[in-house]
């Protein structure tokens, strides 16, 4: 079976190795044992640092050897050479954002990203089957243009896409994609939450959960401590919540894994409003009553999937979430309101979409029609008569005022998509550019807000409030 091999380069020995038609990689002489382990068919996955990016895949054709000549790097000798052929070489626009990657590799320290990179510090170094498999799977994939676009809102999670093979074989061409953040942390909180011997692992993942639903949050896990602390810094409407992480080979929490008192004594040092505990599942009996007693919150693993889900998909105001930590015990009606509270936020957004697409159709009448409040309501209301098989895009008539809020919105100079002909009246409505153009307004102002350089679940490193203290 081949071996996999990372190897580094620069900007400009790659270019160099460019001009030779990438039939020879060479390294320094005190890499001389390492690159003698090397055979023939071995791959290497090369990587351009300072750029953090994925360019191309080598494989060897020949045992290692000794030369300082031909001249071919002008940084230096790299005396200690192999020959190669290229396997996959992609250009600029094409390479593969490392980072991305990372993260779904099996020497990832998501606390500590200077040990991850630590590991591959002095190539070449050995790769394993899985990760080498990975990283060629990507590289591959961009050269034939076949990365996904999972989009993930970064605002706080960007489409972070890897790539691996259908099948674990020496020449993989069929690619699938791995996973968005949404989706590893999901898969990583159900497998975490079994590794009672590894404690810190569905800390970190359960800190990644919290960051995801838009709080800032510290991973602390010393002993004596609490595991996390999320806050919610917004002015008069901040809270704090402390979450102890408790996981189980048998998959159930019970009352003798959880110490109240030292919950207390936390909840107090951390001057915080609220205890949350996260497991699988927990017992019930004195677990519940105490949990009661003391004002704690239970979350079980799959309650807080369901909520990154409805979150991704509709996030949540600070506010809606902090029922959930504000209730001891269970707590279901309040996950079964915030369900209902998604639902609504859904409804209101199909009905901006839907208004644009009315007031198109009106003005595509002869002569135009500048649609008031009383024509949308009404044509929406048709709609629903007209529906016999459910397929219209509002499942419900739409209230007066949620109209007017969709309109207001619309309308507003920062979105623009309508004008009103008379705004002092506000007799009809007109639409300012085309559908397809107000879609592209629409993602330019999503494109904006995701300027900001906030944390991405899973990669972030101790920046603007997300800290992880070891």
């Amino acid at each position: 079976m081949q071996t996999y091999w990372f190897d580094v380069f620069t900007a400009q020995t790659w270019e160099e190795a460019r001009t030779i038609g990438f039939s020879v990689t060479g390294f320094s002489a005190s890499k001389r044992s390492v690159v003698n382990r090397v055979q023939p068919g071995d791959i290497l996955i090369c990587y351009l640092k300072v750029k953090k990016r994925l360019v191309g895949v080598l494989r060897a054709t020949g045992p290692a050897y000794s030369a300082e000549e031909p001249r071919i790097w002008a940084s230096q000798v790299f005396p200690v050479r192999l020959p190669v052929e290229p396997v996959t070489i992609l250009s600029d626009n094409q390479s593969v954002d490392f980072m991305e990657i990372l993260p779904n590799l099996g020497f990832w320290h998501p606390e500590n990203l200077r040990k991850s990179f630590a590991r591959l510090q002095g190539s070449p170094t050995q790769l394993t089957q899985e990760d080498g498999s990975l990283l060629e799977a990507a590289i591959q994939a961009a050269e034939v243009g076949a990365k996904s676009e999972l989009t993930v809102p970064r605002v706080i999670e960007e489409s972070v896409v890897s790539f691996i093979p259908a099948q674990t074989s020496a020449n993989v061409t069929s690619i699938v994609a791995l996973d968005s953040p949404l989706e590893a942390i999901s898969r990583e909180l159900r497998v975490a939450q079994r590794q009672a011997g590894e404690p810190a692992r569905f800390e970190r993942v359960v800190a990644d959960a919290f960051l995801m639903l838009g709080f800032d949050v510290q991973h602390i896990g010393r002993s004596g401590t609490t595991d996390v602390v999320v806050d919610s810094r917004l002015g008069h409407d901040s809270f704090r919540v402390i979450v102890d992480s408790k996981s189980s080979g048998t998959g159930r929490i019970s009352e003798s894994q959880i110490n109240w008192a030292a919950l207390s004594d936390h909840r107090q040092k951390a001057n915080s409003d609220h205890v949350v505990i996260v497991g699988e599942q927990f017992a019930g009996g004195n677990l519940l009553r105490f949990s009661s007693e003391y004002g704690v919150g239970l979350v079980e693993t799959n309650v807080l999937v369901e909520l990154l889900e409805l979150h991704h998909r509709t996030p949540f105001a600070a506010s809606d979430l902090r029922a959930l930590f504000a209730s001891p015990g269970l707590a279901p009606e309040v996950v079964a309101d915030l369900r209902q509270k998604s639902q609504t936020y859904q409804r209101h957004w199909q009905l901006i979409a839907e208004v644009i697409r009315l007031v198109d159709g009106f003005s595509r009448q002869i002569p135009p029609i500048a649609p008031t409040l009383g024509h949308l309501q009404g044509a929406l209301f048709a709609a629903l008569l007209a529906d016999s098989d459910g397929s219209a895009p509002m499942q419900s008539s739409p209230s007066d005022l949620d109209i007017r809020d969709a309109l207001a919105f619309l309308s507003s100079r920062a979105v623009g998509v309508l004008r009103s002909i008379d705004p002092a009246e506000v007799t009809g409505y007109r639409l300012t550019l085309s559908p397809r153009a107000a879609l592209q307004r629409l993602r330019a102002l999503e494109a904006a807000i995701s300027e900001f350089n906030l944390p991405v679940p899973g990669t972030s490193s101790p920046v603007q409030g997300v800290s992880r203290i070891s």
